[in-house]
């Protein structure tokens, strides 16, 4: 089974960004990955063909990212962990981001 946060979506629009980047002060994916410890996933029992995925950072903090089959007929359980692994680490970029440019905007280095 592929591992679930491997997606190429997220890499290719990654590697956009660097080919883009005209400096340093941007989040990469790796160092999101290199951040997460731990991934654990669950299926409600009460929504037919939902998974939620909490990703757990290294210093503790959580991340959900969740996906849905709109007809639970199509659920499929890689799927459904890919794409709310997707959906955690793309709030993670975010988190990522917002941190980058507070570090920015205090003088600190990147």
């Amino acid at each position: 089974m592929d591992d679930p946060l491997k997606s190429e979506a997220l890499e290719a629009s990654n590697a956009e960004a660097k080919a883009v980047a005209k400096t340093d002060n941007r989040v990469d994916l790796s160092e999101i990955h290199e951040k997460i410890s731990s991934v654990e996933y669950w299926n409600p029992t009460s929504s037919p063909g939902v998974t939620v995925a909490n990703v757990v950072l290294d210093n503790g903090f959580s991340v959900i990212g969740k996906s849905g089959a709109a007809d639970p007929k199509n659920f499929n359980v890689h799927l459904g962990r890919k794409f709310a692994v997707q959906d955690a680490v793309r709030k993670i970029w975010e988190l990522e981001g917002y941190l980058l440019k507070e570090r920015m905007y205090q003088g600190e280095e990147a």
